[in-house]
């Protein structure tokens, strides 16, 4: 097994992981960020829930 072969394909899939994980949270965190807007967008134009 080729060491050099082991460790780029070791740190592709660090990278691969970290970007996947990066993604993630900040659409994780632009949903967190889009409730509010709705809520507040939607009372703006009188769209009650009730």
């Amino acid at each position: 097994m080729n060491v050099e072969r082991l460790a780029r394909t070791y740190k592709f899939s660090v990278c691969t992981v970290l970007l996947g994980f990066v993604g993630l949270c900040s659409s994780y965190y632009l949903l967190l960020a889009a409730v509010p807007f709705h809520l507040y967008f939607f009372s703006e134009w009188g769209g009650s829930w009730e």
